[in-house]
Order: structure tokens, then C-alpha cells, then sequence
């Protein structure tokens, strides 16, 4: 395979996401002699297929070689795009470092005994949105099964709960949503129509913003 069908079948490779098999195929290229214009595509593709298999690192590490290359060659197309790929990569680690810190602070809430942390809560409505919270951080921690009971039961308590507390309820329901993906048609109805009652643009909105997180449409409502 010659220098540019390495290049060619990169590309090709990256359209299809087969990302480790661009990465390798532009790796082969870069390790034969290359012009400059040829190498700086190919150090900036192997950026992007880094970037896109999640390798924040190594993605830097070449979009700073084919930054630097650019330069050299004064390719005005090829500085932009990597002006935009540098973007993607700086949010994707601020939004990798986010999470890194919600995870954080997740383990340090499950490190906390449930009952004790109740009991500091005299108010239901406290109560529940504890409960939301620590059913989140289940989630956060990959463990579904615990979040999703304790998201069902704070749904439970919620609906039991008189007078009303619509918050919860609709919180409830979104926490659940994270660890029962196949009840998201109920799930969401019972949000949405919830919120609605409430008046409360917030609650309508996380709704809103939850059922667009997992593309749902809602169905129309017979009455």
C-alpha cells in the first residue's frame, strides 16, 4: 500500500468510525517519508482519530505537531480546522474533568451511612431530595440495581406524600430514568403531566431537557 492510499483508507476508516484501524493506517504513513502538506494531514487526521476514540492525550500530542507544521506551510484551511478540533478537544476534557469530579463526589456520598444522613432531615420533603441525590450518585458509581430502588422509592414515598410534593415526584422519575431506560415513555408522561399541573416552568423544562437527552418524542395524550 502506497503512502497515499494509507492516507485514502484513513479516511475512509474515520467516516466509517473504524478508529483504531485509522489510527494504525496513519501511523504506517507517518512512518514513511511523507511531503509536508501529506504529513500534516496525516498528523492531524491521527489527532482527530485519537480525539474520537477518546485519547484526549495523544490527540494533543499530535495537534500540537501538525499545529506546529501548519505553521510551517502557512495553510490557512489547515489552521482552522485544527483551531476547531482544538475546541472539541478542550471540551471534551473539561467535560471528562466534570465528570471526574462529580464521580468524586459521588463516592464520598455513598461513603456516607443512608440512615444517619435521614436522620439529620426532619423534613419529607428533605428527606426525598436526599434520597434523588443518593440514588444519583448510585448511578454515577455504576450501580444501577441500588439507584434504582432507592430512585423508586423516593417515587413511592413522593407520591404517598400529602400535601403534594410535585418536585420530587418529577425528580424522582428522572433519576429512574437513568437506571430504567425501557420506562421512559411512562416515566416521562408521568413527569411531564406532573410539571404541567405544577405550573413550574423549571420542572417542565428538566423534562423537557431529559426527554430530549434519549431523543424520546412524547406520544399525544388521549382524553
Amino acid at each position: 500500500m502506497s503512502r497515499t492510499d494509507h492516507l485514502t483508507a484513513a479516511v475512509s476508516a474515520l467516516q466509517e468510525h473504524r478508529i483504531e484501524e485509522a489510527i494504525q493506517l496513519l501511523t504506517a504513513a507517518l512512518n514513511n517519508e511523507l511531503s509536508p502538506p501529506l504529513k500534516a494531514r496525516a498528523t492531524s487526521l491521527r489527532s482527530q482519530a485519537h480525539f474520537m476514540s477518546g485519547m484526549l492525550q495523544e490527540a494533543m500530542v499530535d495537534w500540537r505537531e501538525a499545529w506546529r507544521q501548519v505553521q510551517s506551510l502557512e495553510d490557512a484551511d489547515g489552521k482552522q480546522a485544527l483551531r476547531g478540533l482544538r475546541s472539541e478537544i478542550a471540551a471534551a476534557k473539561a467535560q471528562r474533568s466534570a465528570q471526574q469530579a462529580q464521580l468524586a463526589k459521588s463516592r464520598e456520598h455513598l461513603s456516607l451511612s443512608l440512615d444517619e444522613q435521614l436522620a439529620t432531615f426532619p423534613e419529607i420533603e428533605d428527606k426525598l431530595n436526599f434520597l434523588i441525590e443518593r440514588a444519583n450518585a448510585h448511578f454515577d458509581c455504576d450501580q444501577e440495581e441500588q439507584g434504582s430502588q432507592l430512585a423508586r422509592d423516593a417515587i413511592l414515598q413522593a407520591d404517598s406524600t400529602t400535601p403534594s410534593v410535585v418536585r420530587a415526584q418529577v425528580l424522582a422519575r428522572l433519576c429512574l430514568l437513568r437506571g430504567a431506560p425501557e420506562e421512559a415513555q411512562a416515566l416521562l408522561q408521568e413527569a411531564y403531566l406532573l410539571a404541567e399541573k405544577s405550573d413550574e416552568m423549571q420542572l417542565i423544562g428538566a423534562v423537557a431537557r431529559a426527554a430530549k437527552s434519549i431523543s424520546h418524542e412524547f406520544e399525544p395524550i388521549i382524553f
